[in-house]
């Protein structure tokens, strides 16, 4: 089995989730807002949220099979604050 780990827990806080740490079902105006830049960058409403929740969460890297998500990635690298990967790549990055 693999386990990918991120660089560590995200900050404790006073709700709950596990990306955002609230209790509630909405999420942060900071997911909101990420999201939403994402869209503008053409990414669709669940990538955007998707890409937005592993930036926010301290992940390494976003494991994708989606071309067209790869392909934006590539276009906005500036504007995306973590790596996108395909599952191939990622998967010979971590058994070389």
């Amino acid at each position: 089995m693999l386990r990918i780990q991120s660089r560590g827990e995200p900050p404790a806080s006073p709700t709950g989730c596990p990306l955002c740490r609230e209790s509630t079902l909405e999420p942060r105006i900071s997911h909101v807002a990420r999201e939403r830049e994402l869209v503008n960058l053409g990414l669709r409403n669940f990538d955007a949220f998707h890409v937005a929740c592993a930036e926010l969460a301290g992940a390494d890297a976003f494991a994708t099979t989606d071309d067209r998500l790869l392909a934006l990635a590539k276009q906005h690298e500036a504007a995306i604050r973590i790596r996108l990967v395909d599952v191939v790549t990622l998967t010979q990055e971590i058994f070389r």
